[in-house]
């Protein structure tokens, strides 16, 4: 969203530059109006919008088919449960006991 400039001056100045691009934007759009009248110049932008449309469905589909693949694999609770077991087993002392064993229980692992 645009907002205005909080200065007087730059209330002018974008005063100013709007009277100044108004007049220039439609001479263009006359122009490119008259220049759009011949068939090659419609064929033309109409393979563009079919290519873009193309792509978009080709990488829609693509974005689909990368979601299925990754339905069953790892997810954030399992990588974190595993650092949790990590840790465990490096905290294991000299003589085999946990050290969180000794505190009491963890919180219990994320599922999701």
């Amino acid at each position: 969203m645009a907002h205005w400039p909080k200065t007087l001056r730059g209330n002018v100045l974008t005063v100013l530059l709007l009277l100044a691009v108004t007049p220039l934007l439609v001479m263009v759009v006359v122009i490119v109006a008259t220049a759009l009248s011949g068939p090659l110049v419609w064929a033309g932008l109409a393979l563009i919008a079919l290519t873009c449309v193309a792509l978009y469905v080709w990488r829609r589909r693509v974005d689909d088919a990368r979601e299925r693949a990754w339905v069953g694999a790892f997810s954030f609770g399992e990588v974190v449960a595993s650092m949790r077991a990590r840790e465990d087993l490096d905290s294991l002392g000299e003589d085999g006991i946990s050290a969180v064993a000794m505190k009491g229980p963890r919180r219990p692992p994320a599922v999701g």
